[in-house]
Order: structure tokens, then sequence, then C-alpha cells
């Protein structure tokens, strides 16, 4: 468990040294994460170390991995995951994300026809599923 304890907090020190450059030079960076640059769906969802977090998350849901874990891990796991929540709410803040739609969201509601919510409040909704998602039976 400290290795997906590592891994959340490192992406979280991640997310924020990403994100150490003005808030209005946060355009030209989205530039760069939208057609043509990317494929259109391009999210962070695509990248490994997400896909190592959700593949270590699935391993530790409630009745499979979680409830073997020793009471300090069953508490440190959840507490790198609100880590890695906070860092990702924060950085969406800075840019922007409490008034626009995350790039996934937008492109999703856009072909809806649908106004999509705030990227943090995507994030902060996110954020809550998994955290109960990961607390362990009989706790909360």
């Amino acid at each position: 468990m400290r290795s997906f304890g590592w891994l959340c907090r490192s992406t979280a020190v991640s997310m924020r040294y990403a994100a150490d450059f003005p808030p209005e030079l946060y355009a030209e960076v989205r530039a760069t994460m939208t057609p043509p640059a990317v494929t259109a769906g391009f999210s962070g969802l695509q990248t490994r170390d997400h896909q190592e977090l959700v593949n270590w998350m699935r391993r530790l849901k409630p009745g499979g991995g979680l409830d073997r874990l020793d009471p300090a891990s069953r508490t440190a796991v959840p507490a790198a995951v609100q880590h890695l929540y906070d860092a990702h709410v924060w950085v969406c803040d800075r840019f922007g994300g409490s008034a626009e739609p995350s790039l996934l969201m937008a492109q999703a509601a856009q072909a809806a026809g649908e106004r999509a919510e705030s990227g943090v409040a995507a994030a902060e909704r996110l954020a809550h599923r998994r955290l109960r998602y990961l607390t362990p039976t009989g706790a909360a």
C-alpha cells in the first residue's frame, strides 16, 4: 500500500508543479490539449499514471482488497486519495475550472447540446464518489 500512497502523493505534487505558471497563460496550454494537436476526446484519463491509479482503486474496492488491509493502511489509502483529489480541484480551480467544464466534459456536453457542470464541481463529485467507494465496510 505504500506504493499506492506514494503514487497518489506523487501525482498530486506533479499536478501542482505542472500548474506552476500564470493562469493567464492557460489558454495557450489548453489549446495544446485540443484537436488538431491531439485526437478528439483527449483527457487525463488516457495517461498511464491515471490508468495505474484506477487499476489500484479497483483492486482496493470494499470486499476486494481494502477490507484485508491492516487498520493503518485502511486509513492511509483514503487519505492519499483525498490528497490527490485536493490537488486536482486546486489545479482545476486555478485555471478557471470553477466556471468552465473540463476538456472532456465540454466535448461531451457540446455533442449532447447541453451545458456541462464546472470542472471543479465534477472533480469534487468524483472525489466524493471515489472516497465513498474506498471507505471500508463498517467505516464512516
